[in-house]
Protein backbone atom coordinates (compact mmCIF):
# COMPACT_ATOMS: atom_id res chain seq x y z
CA UNK A 1 0.00 0.00 0.00
CA UNK A 2 2.84 2.65 0.37
CA UNK A 3 4.51 2.15 -2.45
CA UNK A 4 1.74 2.91 -4.68
CA UNK A 5 1.45 5.60 -2.83
CA UNK A 6 4.65 7.01 -2.99
CA UNK A 7 4.08 6.20 -6.88
CA UNK A 8 0.97 7.72 -7.56
CA UNK A 9 1.87 10.65 -5.35
CA UNK A 10 5.14 11.91 -7.65
CA UNK A 11 2.64 11.23 -10.44
CA UNK A 12 0.41 14.36 -9.56
CA UNK A 13 1.06 17.94 -11.29
CA UNK A 14 1.59 20.25 -8.80
CA UNK A 15 -1.31 23.73 -9.08
CA UNK A 16 -0.17 27.20 -7.68
CA UNK A 17 -3.32 28.52 -5.82
CA UNK A 18 -3.37 31.48 -8.67
CA UNK A 19 -4.22 28.98 -11.34
CA UNK A 20 -7.54 28.84 -9.10
CA UNK A 21 -8.16 31.96 -11.39
CA UNK A 22 -8.01 30.43 -14.83
CA UNK A 23 -12.38 29.23 -14.68
CA UNK A 24 -14.96 30.37 -13.08
CA UNK A 25 -15.22 29.39 -9.48
CA UNK A 26 -19.19 27.87 -9.61
CA UNK A 27 -18.12 26.28 -12.97
CA UNK A 28 -15.29 24.59 -11.56
CA UNK A 29 -17.65 22.95 -9.45
CA UNK A 30 -19.74 21.73 -11.43
CA UNK A 31 -17.69 19.50 -13.88
CA UNK A 32 -15.86 18.23 -10.93
CA UNK A 33 -19.70 17.00 -9.57
CA UNK A 34 -20.23 15.71 -13.46
CA UNK A 35 -16.95 14.89 -14.33
CA UNK A 36 -16.21 17.33 -16.84
CA UNK A 37 -12.51 18.21 -16.80
CA UNK A 38 -12.45 20.50 -13.70
CA UNK A 39 -9.43 22.51 -13.93
CA UNK A 40 -8.38 22.08 -9.97
CA UNK A 41 -10.03 20.39 -7.34
CA UNK A 42 -12.90 22.51 -5.53
CA UNK A 43 -12.62 22.87 -1.96
CA UNK A 44 -15.44 23.72 1.12
CA UNK A 45 -12.84 24.94 3.80
CA UNK A 46 -14.48 26.77 6.60
CA UNK A 47 -11.55 29.03 7.89
CA UNK A 48 -12.98 29.84 11.82
CA UNK A 49 -9.63 31.42 12.56
CA UNK A 50 -10.23 34.42 9.63
CA UNK A 51 -12.57 37.19 10.06
CA UNK A 52 -14.70 35.71 6.90
CA UNK A 53 -14.59 31.84 7.30
CA UNK A 54 -15.42 31.53 3.79
CA UNK A 55 -12.70 33.44 2.15
CA UNK A 56 -10.98 30.66 1.35
CA UNK A 57 -13.80 28.47 0.04
CA UNK A 58 -14.91 27.60 -3.39
CA UNK A 59 -18.31 26.48 -2.09
CA UNK A 60 -20.56 28.57 1.04
CA UNK A 61 -22.86 25.88 2.91
CA UNK A 62 -25.58 27.81 4.65
CA UNK A 63 -28.25 26.94 7.10
CA UNK A 64 -31.66 27.74 7.54
CA UNK A 65 -33.68 29.04 10.67
CA UNK A 66 -36.38 28.79 12.72
CA UNK A 67 -39.74 30.63 12.58
CA UNK A 68 -39.90 33.70 14.08
CA UNK A 69 -43.22 32.46 15.38
CA UNK A 70 -41.48 29.90 17.53
CA UNK A 71 -39.58 29.91 20.65
CA UNK A 72 -37.41 27.05 22.84
CA UNK A 73 -39.33 26.79 26.19
CA UNK A 74 -36.39 24.97 27.64
CA UNK A 75 -32.54 25.05 27.11
CA UNK A 76 -31.36 23.46 23.72
CA UNK A 77 -34.69 22.59 22.87
CA UNK A 78 -35.07 22.06 19.10
CA UNK A 79 -38.24 23.17 16.83
CA UNK A 80 -39.01 19.84 15.84
CA UNK A 81 -39.51 19.30 20.16
CA UNK A 82 -36.36 17.39 21.12
CA UNK A 83 -33.58 18.65 23.04
CA UNK A 84 -29.46 18.93 21.61
CA UNK A 85 -27.64 18.44 25.54
CA UNK A 86 -24.69 19.74 24.83
CA UNK A 87 -23.41 19.12 28.39
CA UNK A 88 -23.87 22.30 30.06
CA UNK A 89 -22.12 24.26 27.09
CA UNK A 90 -18.69 21.96 27.33
CA UNK A 91 -19.77 19.43 24.15
CA UNK A 92 -18.46 21.78 20.80
CA UNK A 93 -21.29 21.62 18.36
CA UNK A 94 -24.90 20.49 18.27
CA UNK A 95 -24.53 18.40 21.11
CA UNK A 96 -26.55 14.68 21.89
CA UNK A 97 -30.39 14.52 21.20
CA UNK A 98 -32.23 13.57 23.83
CA UNK A 99 -36.53 14.19 24.66
CA UNK A 100 -38.00 12.42 22.01
CA UNK A 101 -41.28 13.73 21.49
CA UNK A 102 -42.52 10.73 19.30
CA UNK A 103 -42.73 8.80 22.86
CA UNK A 104 -45.86 7.21 21.35
CA UNK A 105 -46.92 6.45 17.98
CA UNK A 106 -50.40 7.83 19.03
CA UNK A 107 -49.34 11.11 19.18
CA UNK A 108 -47.92 11.00 15.47
CA UNK A 109 -51.22 12.36 14.27
CA UNK A 110 -51.34 15.48 15.96
CA UNK A 111 -47.50 16.08 15.67
CA UNK A 112 -46.59 19.67 14.08
CA UNK A 113 -43.67 19.54 11.37
CA UNK A 114 -42.41 22.89 11.15
CA UNK A 115 -43.16 24.91 8.05
CA UNK A 116 -40.19 25.22 5.36
CA UNK A 117 -41.98 27.46 3.29
CA UNK A 118 -41.61 30.86 6.04
CA UNK A 119 -38.88 33.28 4.21
CA UNK A 120 -37.82 34.37 7.36
CA UNK A 121 -35.87 30.79 8.09
CA UNK A 122 -33.90 32.29 5.45
CA UNK A 123 -34.01 36.70 5.59
CA UNK A 124 -33.20 36.72 9.30
CA UNK A 125 -30.16 36.43 11.03
CA UNK A 126 -29.30 33.20 12.49
CA UNK A 127 -28.12 31.17 15.41
CA UNK A 128 -25.72 28.60 15.05
CA UNK A 129 -25.42 26.37 18.00
CA UNK A 130 -22.46 24.59 16.58
CA UNK A 131 -20.61 27.59 16.11
CA UNK A 132 -22.24 29.72 19.24
CA UNK A 133 -22.87 32.71 17.23
CA UNK A 134 -25.29 34.52 15.19
CA UNK A 135 -24.55 34.67 11.50
CA UNK A 136 -25.77 37.05 8.64
CA UNK A 137 -29.03 35.07 7.00
CA UNK A 138 -28.63 32.94 4.15
CA UNK A 139 -30.49 35.38 1.61
CA UNK A 140 -27.51 38.05 2.77
CA UNK A 141 -24.70 35.34 2.39
CA UNK A 142 -26.96 34.43 -1.19
CA UNK A 143 -26.85 38.13 -2.09
CA UNK A 144 -22.62 38.33 -1.48
CA UNK A 145 -21.48 35.25 -2.81
CA UNK A 146 -23.57 34.81 -5.58
CA UNK A 147 -22.16 33.93 -8.65
CA UNK A 148 -18.80 33.92 -7.47
CA UNK A 149 -18.93 30.66 -5.25
CA UNK A 150 -21.01 27.98 -4.82
CA UNK A 151 -23.85 28.07 -2.85
CA UNK A 152 -25.23 24.95 -1.02
CA UNK A 153 -28.38 25.11 1.40
CA UNK A 154 -28.24 22.86 4.42
CA UNK A 155 -31.14 20.90 4.87
CA UNK A 156 -29.93 19.93 8.37
CA UNK A 157 -30.62 16.62 9.81
CA UNK A 158 -33.11 14.06 7.36
CA UNK A 159 -34.81 11.17 7.37
CA UNK A 160 -33.40 8.90 9.43
CA UNK A 161 -31.28 10.51 11.63
CA UNK A 162 -34.38 12.87 12.14
CA UNK A 163 -36.33 9.95 13.11
CA UNK A 164 -33.04 8.79 15.71
CA UNK A 165 -34.00 12.25 17.00
CA UNK A 166 -38.03 12.26 17.33
CA UNK A 167 -38.31 8.62 18.15
CA UNK A 168 -35.23 7.58 19.94
CA UNK A 169 -32.11 5.83 18.52
CA UNK A 170 -33.13 2.25 20.28
CA UNK A 171 -37.33 2.69 19.37
CA UNK A 172 -36.77 3.57 16.00
CA UNK A 173 -34.42 0.88 14.92
CA UNK A 174 -36.81 -1.50 16.51
CA UNK A 175 -40.18 0.08 14.37
CA UNK A 176 -38.38 -0.15 11.29
CA UNK A 177 -39.03 -4.05 11.61
CA UNK A 178 -42.35 -3.78 14.06
CA UNK A 179 -43.98 -0.65 13.38
CA UNK A 180 -43.35 -0.73 9.64
CA UNK A 181 -46.02 1.37 8.65
CA UNK A 182 -45.76 4.46 10.96
CA UNK A 183 -42.25 4.47 10.19
CA UNK A 184 -43.30 5.31 6.43
CA UNK A 185 -45.99 7.38 8.05
CA UNK A 186 -43.09 9.36 9.13
CA UNK A 187 -41.14 9.36 6.47
CA UNK A 188 -43.71 10.61 3.93
CA UNK A 189 -44.27 13.53 6.69
CA UNK A 190 -40.17 14.42 6.93
CA UNK A 191 -40.35 14.21 2.83
CA UNK A 192 -42.83 16.99 2.34
CA UNK A 193 -40.72 19.05 4.81
CA UNK A 194 -36.92 18.44 3.35
CA UNK A 195 -38.81 19.19 -0.38
CA UNK A 196 -39.86 22.39 0.58
CA UNK A 197 -36.67 23.39 1.55
CA UNK A 198 -35.00 22.25 -1.18
CA UNK A 199 -37.38 24.34 -3.44
CA UNK A 200 -36.77 27.53 -0.84
CA UNK A 201 -33.52 26.83 -1.49
CA UNK A 202 -33.88 26.82 -4.95
CA UNK A 203 -35.91 30.25 -4.53
CA UNK A 204 -32.93 32.15 -2.95
CA UNK A 205 -30.64 30.41 -6.09
CA UNK A 206 -28.51 27.93 -4.33
CA UNK A 207 -26.36 25.69 -6.59
CA UNK A 208 -27.06 22.62 -4.44
CA UNK A 209 -28.60 21.24 -1.42
CA UNK A 210 -26.77 19.04 1.15
CA UNK A 211 -28.51 16.40 3.46
CA UNK A 212 -27.32 15.58 6.75
CA UNK A 213 -28.05 11.56 7.23
CA UNK A 214 -25.83 8.93 9.40
CA UNK A 215 -26.73 5.61 8.60
CA UNK A 216 -23.80 3.80 10.07
CA UNK A 217 -21.99 2.78 13.28
CA UNK A 218 -18.45 2.06 13.15
CA UNK A 219 -18.57 -1.46 11.80
CA UNK A 220 -21.86 -1.27 9.47
CA UNK A 221 -25.15 0.41 8.73
CA UNK A 222 -27.65 1.05 12.15
CA UNK A 223 -29.81 -1.88 10.10
CA UNK A 224 -30.39 -4.38 7.25
CA UNK A 225 -29.55 -2.31 4.51
CA UNK A 226 -33.02 -3.61 2.35
CA UNK A 227 -34.92 -1.49 5.55
CA UNK A 228 -32.73 1.52 4.18
CA UNK A 229 -33.40 0.59 0.55
CA UNK A 230 -37.10 0.38 0.83
CA UNK A 231 -37.90 2.99 3.38
CA UNK A 232 -35.44 6.02 2.55
CA UNK A 233 -33.69 5.36 -0.86
CA UNK A 234 -37.80 5.85 -2.33
CA UNK A 235 -37.84 8.99 -0.72
CA UNK A 236 -34.27 10.30 -1.63
CA UNK A 237 -35.03 9.56 -5.03
CA UNK A 238 -38.28 12.36 -5.05
CA UNK A 239 -36.04 14.76 -3.06
CA UNK A 240 -33.10 14.30 -5.50
CA UNK A 241 -35.39 14.28 -8.29
CA UNK A 242 -36.90 17.79 -6.76
CA UNK A 243 -33.82 18.75 -6.72
CA UNK A 244 -32.54 18.25 -10.44
CA UNK A 245 -35.69 19.27 -11.82
CA UNK A 246 -35.06 22.80 -9.84
CA UNK A 247 -30.88 22.87 -11.66
CA UNK A 248 -29.54 21.97 -8.12
CA UNK A 249 -27.29 19.34 -7.09
CA UNK A 250 -27.70 17.24 -4.26
CA UNK A 251 -25.46 16.30 -1.60
CA UNK A 252 -25.84 13.65 0.83
CA UNK A 253 -22.94 13.61 4.49
CA UNK A 254 -23.13 9.82 5.65
CA UNK A 255 -21.17 9.05 8.50
CA UNK A 256 -20.14 5.35 9.74
CA UNK A 257 -19.57 2.47 7.93
CA UNK A 258 -21.94 3.05 4.89
CA UNK A 259 -20.34 0.58 2.32
CA UNK A 260 -23.36 -1.56 1.60
CA UNK A 261 -25.48 1.32 1.06
CA UNK A 262 -23.43 3.21 -1.48
CA UNK A 263 -24.80 1.39 -4.56
CA UNK A 264 -28.23 1.95 -3.12
CA UNK A 265 -27.19 5.96 -2.60
CA UNK A 266 -25.97 5.77 -5.95
CA UNK A 267 -29.18 4.76 -7.76
CA UNK A 268 -31.48 7.32 -5.96
CA UNK A 269 -29.51 9.53 -8.00
CA UNK A 270 -27.20 11.47 -5.12
CA UNK A 271 -24.70 13.59 -6.88
CA UNK A 272 -21.95 13.98 -4.32
CA UNK A 273 -21.38 11.65 -0.89
CA UNK A 274 -20.01 13.47 1.82
CA UNK A 275 -17.50 11.50 3.88
CA UNK A 276 -15.29 12.33 6.64
CA UNK A 277 -14.16 9.38 7.49
CA UNK A 278 -13.09 7.38 4.10
CA UNK A 279 -10.92 5.28 5.43
CA UNK A 280 -13.59 3.10 7.47
CA UNK A 281 -14.92 1.67 4.28
CA UNK A 282 -11.69 -0.81 3.83
CA UNK A 283 -11.46 -4.57 4.42
CA UNK A 284 -9.72 -7.61 3.24
CA UNK A 285 -6.41 -5.51 3.34
CA UNK A 286 -7.39 -2.80 0.99
CA UNK A 287 -7.98 0.66 2.43
CA UNK A 288 -11.22 2.57 2.64
CA UNK A 289 -10.12 4.96 0.04
CA UNK A 290 -8.69 2.14 -2.43
CA UNK A 291 -11.77 0.21 -2.24
CA UNK A 292 -14.58 2.86 -2.32
CA UNK A 293 -12.27 4.59 -5.47
CA UNK A 294 -12.08 1.21 -6.93
CA UNK A 295 -16.10 0.29 -6.66
CA UNK A 296 -17.85 3.52 -6.98
CA UNK A 297 -15.21 6.09 -8.83
CA UNK A 298 -16.29 7.50 -11.46
CA UNK A 299 -20.08 6.70 -10.46
CA UNK A 300 -20.52 9.33 -7.88
CA UNK A 301 -18.42 12.35 -6.72
CA UNK A 302 -16.64 11.81 -3.22
CA UNK A 303 -16.60 14.85 -1.13
CA UNK A 304 -13.73 14.05 1.92
CA UNK A 305 -10.98 15.03 3.66
CA UNK A 306 -8.17 13.00 5.32
CA UNK A 307 -9.60 10.83 7.86
CA UNK A 308 -11.23 11.85 11.10
CA UNK A 309 -10.78 9.54 13.25
CA UNK A 310 -7.51 8.19 11.85
CA UNK A 311 -4.44 9.93 9.98
CA UNK A 312 -6.06 13.32 10.79
CA UNK A 313 -5.66 13.16 14.25
CA UNK A 314 -3.07 10.50 14.83
CA UNK A 315 -1.09 10.80 11.91
CA UNK A 316 2.08 13.03 11.21
CA UNK A 317 2.15 16.16 9.33
CA UNK A 318 4.07 13.84 6.88
CA UNK A 319 1.36 11.21 6.78
CA UNK A 320 -1.53 14.00 6.70
CA UNK A 321 0.42 14.96 3.58
CA UNK A 322 0.08 12.14 2.01
CA UNK A 323 -3.27 10.98 2.76
CA UNK A 324 -4.54 14.22 1.12
CA UNK A 325 -2.44 13.79 -2.19
CA UNK A 326 -4.21 9.96 -2.40
CA UNK A 327 -7.34 11.40 -1.97
CA UNK A 328 -6.95 13.66 -5.23
CA UNK A 329 -5.59 10.72 -7.33
CA UNK A 330 -7.87 8.43 -5.79
CA UNK A 331 -10.95 9.68 -6.25
CA UNK A 332 -9.93 12.74 -8.90
CA UNK A 333 -8.82 10.07 -11.61
CA UNK A 334 -11.93 10.11 -13.61
CA UNK A 335 -11.65 13.50 -15.45
CA UNK A 336 -13.49 14.82 -12.14
CA UNK A 337 -15.09 13.31 -9.19
CA UNK A 338 -13.60 14.85 -6.05
CA UNK A 339 -14.37 17.82 -4.12
CA UNK A 340 -12.26 18.25 -0.94
CA UNK A 341 -13.62 19.08 2.66
CA UNK A 342 -11.51 19.47 5.69
CA UNK A 343 -13.83 18.20 8.36
CA UNK A 344 -16.40 20.91 9.37
CA UNK A 345 -16.08 20.36 12.98
CA UNK A 346 -12.41 20.42 14.20
CA UNK A 347 -13.31 21.82 17.48
CA UNK A 348 -15.03 18.53 17.95
CA UNK A 349 -12.25 16.26 17.72
CA UNK A 350 -9.21 19.05 19.27
CA UNK A 351 -7.80 20.63 16.26
CA UNK A 352 -8.68 23.96 15.11
CA UNK A 353 -9.09 25.34 11.34
CA UNK A 354 -5.65 27.01 11.71
CA UNK A 355 -3.80 24.02 13.42
CA UNK A 356 -0.85 22.89 11.83
CA UNK A 357 -3.09 19.23 10.97
CA UNK A 358 -5.24 21.53 9.23
CA UNK A 359 -2.85 24.25 7.34
CA UNK A 360 -0.94 20.96 6.15
CA UNK A 361 -4.31 20.11 4.52
CA UNK A 362 -5.38 22.86 2.83
CA UNK A 363 -2.46 23.83 1.36
CA UNK A 364 -1.52 20.27 0.01
CA UNK A 365 -5.21 20.44 -1.65
CA UNK A 366 -4.58 23.79 -2.87
CA UNK A 367 -1.34 22.57 -4.16
CA UNK A 368 -1.37 19.46 -5.57
CA UNK A 369 -5.05 19.72 -6.99
CA UNK A 370 -4.77 18.86 -10.52
CA UNK A 371 -6.66 16.59 -11.46
CA UNK A 372 -4.72 13.83 -12.73
CA UNK A 373 -5.95 12.74 -16.09
CA UNK A 374 -8.05 9.20 -16.19
CA UNK A 375 -6.29 5.82 -15.41
CA UNK A 376 -7.25 2.94 -17.30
Amino acid sequence: MKNKKTTVIKSLTKLSIARRNFMDIVENVIRAIKFESPEYVPMEYMAFHLKNPYELSDIIELSYGSSKFWKPSRPGETEWGFIFDTAGGRAWGMGRPCSPPLTSWDKLDAFSVPDPYQKERFEAPIYSAALGATLPSAKMQIDYWKKKKYILGGLSLTMFSLMQCLRGDTMILIDMYKNRDKVEKLGDMLLQHHIGLIEMWSSYEADGVIAYDDWGTQRGLFAHPKLFREIFIPRYKKMVQTAHEHDMHFFLHCCGYIYDAIEDIINAGIDVLQLDQPELAGGGGISGIDRLAKTFGGRICFMAGVDIQATLVKGKLVDIENEAKYLIEAFGSFDGGFIARPYIGPQAIGLASDSPQYQIMYKTFRTWGRYPKKLG
